[in-house]
């Protein structure tokens, strides 16, 4: 993308991977937080603990003010609604301002596994 001249912002909110490759790209990287288990279905710090109420808003806040500092004309989630449903305490507030913004953008899923 940003060999056509897009300018990209990838925000992540897993533990930092240095071998990702952000010539050309804006990265932000919000406070790690990871799977407890091969379930995925209960998200923890990346010291192993329950996420606090502190931590959720700090990386919502964070997403949202990034949203509303950048005003992207395409909003690229991954995997949701379809999966990562346990990040809803900061997708759904994000959505909701993108879908309220004045240049509202185009929302798409990026799904890289096959659907069944």
């Amino acid at each position: 993308m940003t060999d056509a001249g897009l300018q990209v912002t990838v925000v992540s909110g897993g533990e930092y991977v240095p071998v990702i490759d952000d010539s050309g790209m804006e990265f932000v990287q919000l406070p790690a937080i990871r799977a407890e288990d091969r379930t995925f279905k209960t998200l923890v710090n990346m010291k192993g603990a329950q996420l606090s109420g502190a931590l959720k808003e700090k990386r919502r806040n964070k997403l949202l003010n990034l949203f509303n500092e950048i005003c992207p004309e395409i909003l690229m989630i991954e995997l949701f609604p379809f999966g990562r449903r346990q990040l809803e305490f900061e997708v759904l507030p994000l959505l909701d301002t993108a879908n309220g913004a004045d240049m509202r953008p185009v929302i798409v899923s990026s799904v890289r596994d096959i659907l069944v």
